[in-house]
């Protein structure tokens, strides 16, 4: 079976699957969408200062719900980390946020370092405590996240 998402500036997110479709609105805008390895999660990046984790095997549920992130523009993305148990964020208020899956209610670790918004987030594929951010200051960093849960 083969399945796509598409998110839009209304706040509609549309998955489709074979010849299935269904929607989820939301108030604000969808500035990213990504899948966890195993294509069972959909993460989906708010302009309402939210990011919600869509189950694609039973799409009835609720999603899980992340804050704490500043998200005022459409550049702001997130994604998960290669085993599917982070999710890392870009931010308007110039830094990165990473949460634990297992635990959305709790802070997320809070990277600080850039001058400008975060726009882009990536986990290195093969190194599950470096993430690489890039910002409108244009920098791109390298952050130890393994280092940074410690502090």
């Amino acid at each position: 079976r083969r399945s796509f998402s598409v998110g839009g500036g209304a706040g509609a997110i549309k998955s489709f699957m074979s010849r299935e479709a269904s929607a989820t609105g939301r108030a604000r805008g969808i500035s990213s969408l990504s899948v966890n390895s195993t294509r069972t999660k959909l993460l989906a990046s708010s302009n309402d200062h939210h990011i919600y984790i869509f189950d694609c095997v039973l799409p009835e549920q609720e999603p899980t719900i992340f804050s704490g992130h500043v998200h005022n523009s459409f550049y702001v993305k997130s994604s998960f980390s290669p085993d599917g148990r982070y999710v890392v964020s870009g931010s308007s208020d110039e830094c990165v946020y990473v949460w634990d899956v297992a635990t959305p209610l709790l802070p997320p670790v809070r990277l600080v370092g850039h001058k400008g918004e975060v726009s882009d987030v990536r986990w290195c594929p093969t190194d599950m405590c470096k993430i690489a951010s890039s910002s409108d200051d244009t920098t791109v960093r390298v952050w130890n996240v393994d280092r940074a849960r410690r502090e």
